[in-house]
């Protein structure tokens, strides 16, 4: 069972919901984040998604880290809306440094801001 990376119950369709903490393992970003990217592109053209960030979330192992970046490298192009809720400063930049590899929208939410965030990412899905 994952640690670090949660699936979280409003994940639904084509809408993945997560919640990273503490630091996430390579082992956790395969088991739970990409194989649910992987599963949701193959059966959808496109997805949402909603990453919160736990007050314990310390970051990325390196190898967690690479991962993730061939996941936005693969996958990200199908992105059409990504929220984040109480992300590190470093994901701001991070993202914007990325902008080539997805053209979807991209939000920033503060701790507290969840529930907005969520209806954000849910708002106006057509499947």
């Amino acid at each position: 069972m994952s640690t670090t990376v949660i699936l979280l119950p409003e994940t639904r369709d084509n809408i993945i919901c997560l919640r990273l903490r503490g630091t996430v393992t390579a082992p956790d970003y395969k088991d739970v984040f990409a194989a649910v990217v992987e599963d949701v592109c193959a059966r959808y053209d496109w997805y949402n998604i909603y990453v919160d960030h736990d007050s314990s979330f310390r970051g990325w192992e390196p190898e967690a880290a690479d991962l993730s970046f061939r996941c936005i490298s693969t996958y990200g192009g199908k992105a059409r809306r990504m929220a984040y809720t109480n992300p590190p400063d470093s994901l701001h930049l991070l993202m914007k440094m990325l902008e080539p590899l997805h053209t979807c929208e991209t939000r920033f939410f503060d701790a507290g801001e969840e529930a907005v965030a969520l209806a954000w990412v849910h708002q106006d899905i057509h499947i």
